[in-house]
């Protein structure tokens, strides 16, 4: 029979940690914290008996690896759905936003005059539309090699008419007092016009204020012209050819299919908002040996190295698949000022069997 998924996942963090030599406390922590809870149990045919199934993945399985690669400090992050899968999507919400404001990782945030909690308040749906959404919060966390923590939380945007997703994080830049962030918002999505819609929302944080607030977006045309025309609408015309190589290293055509890109715009407290490109890549390449081929070539074209992306795959998919996609789920760019990085996204190993003596 399989060991637990949440051993696995534990010795996977343990790996991840040693091989990129970071001091891994902040990273543990916060696994204990928030992972925990929603691996724990039975997984049979990788869903939880009992359980509203997360959508993280398509199997349900709550949980993703995920690997920084480019300029600046990289590391190993982790992404879970928040709560126990037992719970309705308020009662997880409820519990969830509980954690955050008793827990020393997020204690000086909460004393800041903007605080965590007004910030979700302004991002989540109503009441009577929470329940009726697939998630709750989704957090991501990675620590990098100098031990500095960073933590995103994931809001779901796919309920309401799109004239209330985008009121609920307008008011949200405003209510932070990121009004030059609101102008180039209104900008932008008059580029964007029908093309694609809001899906979801994050918003950054660290121990003591809140960064970067994100809206992301699924795109119906997912050309590159189009992505080429919101990068520049956020203030990258001279950054593109960064976004060239990525099409080079992923597209064969000139289209990628319909709703297989999600792009997000990334508003900081000062400065023109970035713009990151996430495929999924289950959804037009054949294999995650093909995926994997793929992302070498852009770490290559870019100039970057990958040895951080290697090593996390030799932890946590040390056989690709050459015959699906199972595993190397997602690859995108992130253009951010004079920063470029690559992010891959992980499905976590599967349990192995337990063998008896």
């Amino acid at each position: 029979m399989p060991e637990p998924l949440l051993n696995t996942i534990r010795s996977e963090l343990e790996q991840i940690i040693k091989a990129l030599n970071i001091s891994g406390k902040s990273l543990r922590a916060i696994f204990d914290l928030f992972a925990v809870e929603c691996l724990e149990g039975s997984f049979e045919g990788m869903k939880l008996k009992g359980s509203c199934q997360s959508v993280i993945n398509a199997d349900g399985i709550p949980f993703q690896w995920s690997v920084s690669t480019g300029s600046g400090l990289g590391g190993g992050r982790f992404l879970t759905d928040c709560g126990s899968p037992a719970l309705s999507i308020g009662d997880r919400v409820a519990c969830t936003k509980s954690k955050f404001s008793t827990s020393q990782i997020f204690s000086g945030t909460y004393k800041t005059p903007n605080t965590l909690e007004r910030v979700l308040e302004c991002l989540l749906p109503p009441g009577d539309l929470l329940n009726a959404s697939p998630m709750g919060f989704w957090l991501s966390a990675g620590e990098n090699s100098c031990g500095v923590a960073k933590i995103t939380i994931y809001l779901n945007n796919q309920v309401g008419d799109i004239i209330s997703r985008y009121r609920r994080f307008g008011n949200c830049l405003a209510m932070v007092g990121r009004l030059d962030a609101l102008d180039d918002l209104r900008d932008i999505v008059g580029i964007i016009d029908s093309r694609a819609v809001p899906i979801a929302s994050a918003v950054e944080i660290d121990s003591v204020a809140i960064g970067r607030l994100k809206l992301y977006f699924r795109a119906s045309v997912c050309s590159k012209t189009f992505f080429a025309s919101v990068a520049i609408a956020a203030g990258k015309s001279n950054e593109l050819e960064p976004l060239s190589l990525f099409h080079r290293a992923f597209l064969e055509d000139e289209s990628y299919p319909p709703e297989s890109a999600v792009f997000s715009l990334e508003f900081g407290s000062t400065g023109p908002p970035s713009f990151k490109l996430d495929l999924n890549t289950g959804m037009f390449l054949p294999s995650d040996v093909d995926v994997d081929r793929r992302i070498l070539l852009l770490h290559d074209m870019l100039g970057i190295p990958d040895y951080e992306y290697v090593a996390v795959r030799d932890i946590v998919a040390p056989r690709p698949s050459a015959t699906s996609v199972s595993q190397i789920l997602f690859c995108g760019l992130a253009m951010r000022h004079d920063d470029r990085k690559v992010n891959v996204y992980f499905h976590p190993a599967f349990p192995t069997p337990t063998r008896f003596s």
